[in-house]
């Protein structure tokens, strides 16, 4: 018989299958439904060839037989959903081990299920507790028997009670290396990278959460989304105190590649990123004995876990005077962040440095819906601090000194509660005290009109209404009756207007008060814009402080078609905004003074290009009215590009506020170029 001759081809590969199918046999083995002991109740079967990633998930009520296998069940905490889970790989088919997990938003790990196989598409299906927002990924491991994985993005989703719920992932040929390029060793142990989608960087909730190696990597399948990375850090950053940082807070630093760039394209090899400002961490100990603690340099910290290390912004570490802190070793204390004993840009804080403060905690019989606040007075002068709310009554860390107790009365000053409580180190002061009697008033704004439409609000002597009015008539719970001639003010938060008051006239026995206010005096224009673009309208008006009575106006959006009160003598400056392709535009600039009834607001500029050059995180467009006011808000960029912007008659200057990379300043002519 003649011999059969194969190809060279043919030799090569058929070593190669046999090779893969006795390693896949042999990992079926190993890898038969076992229970996994991290997860209750989870199992971890490999499957025959995993379904095809294009199949439609399998409705609920399906028959049984059409099924895939559930893989993952966790334990039984009433109505349950189903996570139909499928990942495909790209490029050609090659053995993997792939482990789908679940994860709670808090990152605690609720199910996993295992593949492996030849494959471009895996799939599993995962039942689990409805119970709020879930992230959902994977972690591939090539070769499969591999010790660390690289993970697959997960993606957010909120399961009904009954439903199953599609879960696409996507991973690359080969994986990033993300390695993070600036901190110490010794910091870098305490970083965690967080992942962002990139219209959403700093303003929600992160893609996946990430401790870094030792060496400051992660190995990861960047997805086609554009993402970017960030160090999470302990606390939420004050806009006020650094530049470059993004407009807006967030709780993380974001990292800049070596070229510049934010963005985390899907890409292989490796990617080196740099904090865009200086990390410190914090570290609370001494003798090597570390003791978990949550610190606070913007003032006493949110109640959140102890953590070994602090992580913040250099910049806020050192720059705070005072720094606030809590630890179940010592209870809550104080320390001068000038005390902290440096080592490159890990710092740590001998407990030797603290100051110890006293625990208030007072107790008030709870009466009516709404319990009053108290105020703590340092006697030796200084700020007065809020207490918190603590069950039925309140509670604060105190420096240890004398303080005097003052009610606070729907925001404004009430009577003393206590004269003088002494707080020491340490301690814990336990008070009860009656609560306080208030008496309901009615305050009668004289000269009201009762057709307007607007409903005012009123503040007497710091206290505020219990609610509004249209007809002037306001209700006060009040610890003491009001007095002739005291202060008042009434304002609307609708038409973005304020006036002051005096109270004129108090009767104790019937609880009864008038005040008079030019708010009574007003003459109302009404405000016809126009538009530019079809787009949707709002009208913004600046705060001004005039001869008759806008004592305050806070800048803010109103309906289009809007009338606005004015006093006599007194004028309001504002824009016309116009939302034109998802950006917001400042397409008019107007003056509104007192007896003009109505007022046509057209669109009146001309439009230019802003060219953003240099890489940015974030990019906000503000422009100054003729008025030369506080700059106004237009539209916000994320990340270089050109972009339209219309420049209103009258505009003063353009400001662009960059993240990082702080403002920039134009002329109205132009150009707007940012290198």
């Amino acid at each position: 018989m003649p011999a059969t001759v194969q190809s060279p081809t043919a030799r090569i590969l058929a070593p190669v299958a046999a090779l893969a199918a006795l390693f896949g046999a042999a990992w079926w083995f190993a890898s038969r439904p076992a229970v996994d002991p991290a997860v209750p109740g989870a199992t971890r079967p490999v499957l025959p060839p995993p379904l095809p990633a294009a199949e439609p998930a399998v409705p609920a009520g399906a028959d049984a037989r059409e099924e895939p296998r559930p893989d993952a069940v966790t334990r039984d905490a009433g109505a349950t959903a189903v996570l139909d889970m499928r990942l495909h790989c790209r490029g050609p088919a090659r053995l993997l081990r792939v482990l789908f997990t679940v994860d709670a938003a808090a990152g605690e790990r609720l199910a996993t299920a295992e593949r492996l196989g030849l494959a471009e598409d895996y799939a599993a299906r995962i039942t689990l507790p409805a119970s709020g927002w879930l992230r959902a990924g994977a972690i591939v491991f090539d070769p499969p028997d591999a010790a660390d994985g690289a993970l697959v993005l997960p993606q957010s989703v909120r399961p009904e009670p009954g439903n199953q719920v599609r879960v696409d992932l996507q991973c690359g040929q080969v994986p990033a290396t993300l390695r993070v390029v600036g901190p110490s060793p010794a910091l870098l142990a305490h970083l965690v990278l967080e992942l962002h989608p990139r219209p959403r960087f700093g303003a929600g909730p992160a893609t996946a959460s990430l401790p870094l190696a030792a060496d400051g990597t992660v190995r990861l399948h960047l997805p086609d989304e554009p993402h970017r990375a960030g160090i999470r850090l302990a606390e939420t950053p004050d806009p006020g105190i650094r530049p470059g940082w993004l407009v807006g807070a967030a709780a993380v630093c974001a990292l800049q590649a070596a070229d510049g760039s934010f963005d985390l394209a899907a890409r292989s090899g490796e990617l080196l990123l740099a904090p865009i400002e200086p990390l410190a961490g914090v570290v609370v100990g001494a003798a090597g004995r570390t003791i978990p603690a949550v610190l606070g340099f913007a003032g006493p910290p949110a109640p959140r876990p102890y953590s070994p290390c602090h992580v913040d912004l250099r910049q806020r570490v050192l720059g705070a005077a005072l720094a606030y802190g809590t630890a179940p070793e010592f209870g809550s204390f104080t320390f001068r962040p000038a005390d902290l004993l440096a080592d490159a840009d890990l710092f740590r804080l001998d407990p030797a440095r603290i100051e110890r403060l006293g625990q208030l905690r007072v107790r008030v019989p709870a009466t009516g819906p709404a319990p009053l606040d108290l105020l703590a007075e340092p006697l030796g002068g200084g700020s007065p601090q809020r207490l918190e709310r603590d069950g039925d009554g309140h509670a604060a860390a105190l420096r240890p000194g004398d303080y005097r107790l003052r009610w606070d009365v729907r925001g404004g000053p009430g009577p003393a509660a206590a004269e003088r409580v002494s707080v020491r180190a340490g301690e814990t002061v336990e008070l009860a005290l009656p609560p306080l009697p208030l008496q309901r008033w009615t305050v009668q704004m004289l000269d009201a009109d009762p057709k307007q439409s607007a409903i005012w609000f009123c503040r007497l002597g710091g206290v505020h209404s219990l609610g509004g009015a249209r007809d002037g008539e306001f209700l006060f719970d009040l610890a003491e009756p009001p007095r002739q001639g005291q202060p008042a003010e009434v304002w609307s938060h609708a038409l973005r207007a304020a006036f002051p008051a005096t109270v004129v006239g108090a009767d104790p026995g019937r609880r009864y008060a008038e005040i008079v206010s030019p708010a009574t005096e007003v003459t109302w224009c009404r405000v016809q814009p126009r538009a530019l673009a079809d787009g949707r309208l709002t009208l913004r008006l600046a705060g001004a402080a005039d001869a008759a009575g806008t004592a305050r106006g806070p800048t803010g959006a109103l309906a289009s078609d809007t009338a606005v009160p004015l006093g006599r003598g007194g004028a309001r400056n504002g824009c016309l905004c116009e939302r034109i392709d998802d950006r917001e535009q400042i397409t008019a600039w107007f003056r509104l003074e007192h007896g003009v009834d109505e007022l046509v607001v057209a669109p009146h500029g001309r439009w230019a290009t802003l060219q953003i050059v240099r890489p940015v995180l974030r990019a906000q467009v503000l422009a100054q009215g003729p008025d030369g006011g506080t700059p106004v808000p237009a539209f916000a960029v994320d990340g270089a590009g050109e972009f339209p912007l219309y420049v209103a008659g009258g505009t003063r200057a353009v400001h662009v506020e960059l993240a990082p990379g702080g403002r920039l300043v134009f002329a109205p002519e132009g150009p707007f170029v940012v290198r």
